[in-house]
């Protein structure tokens, strides 16, 4: 464990905080990040971080992150994300996610998805989407590439512009 910048801790195989008030604990944690006020805990997680202020929390969670005031809770939660003010909770939430401020809770929820200010909760809700400002609460629910759409429900589906869909199954049409 390496711990190089003022302030930090480093505990485990290979962990490095070499930024300003860093903590990186388990094996790899923080490896090749940079930034500061970065929190790193468990394998892997938060290696090639580039950012300030995020919090990580998992088996490889928040690795190869770009964005600043972000949180990530869950293994591979966050990986790969681009972005800013994310919060993510996950096993594989938000993995992949491009885009500030959105809220991701479930398993591969807003999964390799585009777009902010948009809130996923539940299994897989959100994952794949790309529009901005929309809601998708229940297992696979989806806004496609709509901006401005609400989906409530399992399998629910509104993928046209300012649409809403509520109820298991629900879909809007054009």
């Amino acid at each position: 464990a390496i711990a190089s910048g003022n302030y930090s801790t480093a505990y485990g195989a290979n962990a490095r905080s070499t930024g300003y008030g860093m903590t990186s604990i388990g094996v790899a944690a923080g490896y090749g990040t940079t930034g500061a006020f970065n929190t790193s805990l468990g394998i892997d997680s938060g290696q090639h971080t580039r950012g300030d202020f995020n919090t990580i929390n998992g088996a490889f969670a928040g690795s190869y992150t770009q964005g600043s005031y972000n949180n990530m809770i869950g293994n591979f939660a966050g990986r790969g994300l681009v972005g800013s003010e994310n919060n993510i909770m996950g096993s594989d939430a938000g993995k992949n996610m491009l885009g500030d401020q959105n809220v991701a809770i479930g398993d591969d929820a807003g999964r390799d998805r585009s777009g902010s200010n948009n809130i996923n909760l539940g299994t897989g809700a959100g994952a794949g989407n790309t529009g901005h400002n929309t809601i998708a609460i229940g297992g696979s629910a989806s806004t496609g590439s709509a901006s401005n759409a609400t989906a409530l429900g399992a399998g629910t589906s509104a993928t046209h512009a300012a649409s809403t869909a509520i109820g298991t199954g629900a879909a809007t049409t054009q």
